[in-house]
């Protein structure tokens, strides 16, 4: 049997508008409910924003609202106190952050490569 053919892209390219630093609330323009967003989902931000440092992954630690919510700097089962990052105040920005990229929740037999197929 050849190697394993994967289809992929990532759940959701969103824009994050702001962060909190009282809280450490990050604030998006898209209704994460429907993108079917839900805490667990790493996420990469394309820049920095409020201390979230570019190209770096995170992970969905609460959804709060339809668009805002706490991050992780670990998966979830490795943060069994729901600490949240310290986030800085930021507001009016457009960062386009990937949630749950490619590569993502597929696993290889050992001593295979990926192959992805991406598009739309």
């Amino acid at each position: 049997m050849g190697r394993p053919l994967k289809i992929a892209k990532a759940q959701a390219v969103i824009t994050l508008t702001g962060t909190n630093a009282t809280t450490d609330v990050v604030t998006t323009s898209a209704s994460l409910s429907t993108l079917g967003v839900i805490a667990g989902m790493p996420f990469v931000p394309a820049s920095n924003i409020g201390g979230l440092v570019a190209g770096t992954t995170y992970w969905i630690l609460n959804v709060l609202t339809d668009n805002t919510f706490t991050v992780s700097a670990t998966p979830l089962n490795a943060n069994p106190t729901s600490t949240p990052v310290d986030l800085s105040a930021t507001s009016a920005q457009t960062v386009a952050a990937t949630v749950a990229p490619v590569d993502t929740y597929f696993n290889n037999p050992n001593g295979s490569a990926n192959i992805i197929v991406t598009g739309k």
